[in-house]
């Protein structure tokens, strides 16, 4: 568990950064001005997503124009530069301007945001100079377990799905496709998922002569469980059907980066905890297919593996089902 949560901690500051600098009174005045510009010229386009009726949709284009205009009022303003006071000789101080101080400085400047119309703007969440162009979500749920090669002969683990989760911390981009009117967007991105499986009989994973094999285990407190963890690579078309009504349908991708074993045992009046890390012929590699359906706010997601948690043996072909809901963080 430990090591599982190093690896969220870890993808969770790797893809989030946030770089403040040091700014003059005017300079953070023009700043927040154009900030609040571009907060409009988002949702004016937000706006255009749900319009129905062209009278609205031509109010709408000539918000956008005031703000285009705005735009280039605030690229007019001419600012004094903020000096940067350098010590040089006896005869004095010299006094540098922001950009060549920057310059020297080798800072590199910020990237332009890129809204879900593809084109240049701010953040509406973000409340900083600095702008990203991702959003973040979590996705959780419950797991489920299905073989598709039964054999009455071998020993197969019985899943407690009240027990046994599923969790994902992606980000992603969401980019319209054709016009400003379109309803249809795509979604791509990359997450953490994690698909824990808790057993109701008493099992453990092992290995048998290169295949994968479950053997039974004693004096065990509770349900023993398996947790594996991967990077994904997801990807999703999304349709807005009306406005409290969308539907979202993709696949997704991944390789295995986390494998873990949890037992809890209870011998000569002692209670053992124990953590397995071994591959166990486990797939390294996992792919399926998803739905997500949005209703007034709600978001309900199933998602499919059409590979098996297996490398390909005799013995094994287990698929994992996956139902839960989706929360916006971003």
């Amino acid at each position: 568990m430990k090591n599982q949560w190093i690896l969220f901690i870890t993808f969770f500051f790797w893809t989030i950064g946030i770089v403040a600098f040091g700014q003059s009174e005017d300079h953070e005045k023009l700043d927040n001005l154009k900030y609040f510009n571009s907060v409009i010229k988002d949702n004016v386009e937000n706006m255009r997503y749900y319009a129905d009726s062209m009278a609205v949709v031509n109010l709408l284009d000539q918000m956008e124009g005031i703000t285009t205009q705005l735009d280039n009022e605030f690229d007019k303003v001419v600012l004094p530069e903020v000096g940067i006071i350098m010590d040089t000789d006896s005869d004095g101080k010299v006094e540098i301007g922001e950009e060549e101080w920057m310059q020297e400085q080798d800072w590199t400047q910020e990237s332009p945001d890129i809204d879900d119309e593809g084109k240049m703007g701010v953040s509406k969440f973000i409340p900083f100079g600095k702008k990203i162009n991702t959003k973040a979500k979590i996705d959780v749920g419950v797991n489920f377990w299905f073989n598709q090669n039964e054999n009455s002969g071998l020993l197969t683990p019985e899943v407690n799905t009240g027990r046994s989760w599923f969790w994902e911390f992606g980000i992603f981009n969401q980019n319209r496709l054709g016009s400003k009117t379109s309803r249809v967007a795509v979604n791509y991105g990359l997450s953490y998922l994690i698909n824990r499986f808790t057993f109701s009989n008493d099992v453990r994973l092992t290995s048998d002569d290169n295949n994968p094999s479950f053997i039974n285990v004693e004096d065990l407190r509770r349900g023993p469980s398996l947790s594996v963890g991967y990077i994904t690579l997801p990807m999703s078309f999304k349709i807005a059907l009306d406005k409290s009504f969308a539907v979202e349908i993709g696949g997704y991708a991944g390789y295995r980066v986390y494998t873990v074993q949890e037992f809890q045992l209870r011998r000569n009046n002692e209670d053992i905890r124990e953590h397995v890390y071994a591959r166990h012929h486990l797939n390294n590699w996992m792919y399926g297919g998803s739905l997500n359906v949005k209703i007034k706010g709600l978001n309900l997601l199933a998602r499919y593996n059409f590979s098996n948690i297996f490398n390909e043996n005799d013995l094994y072909d287990l698929r994992t089902l996956m139902l839960g809901t989706s929360l916006r963080l971003l």
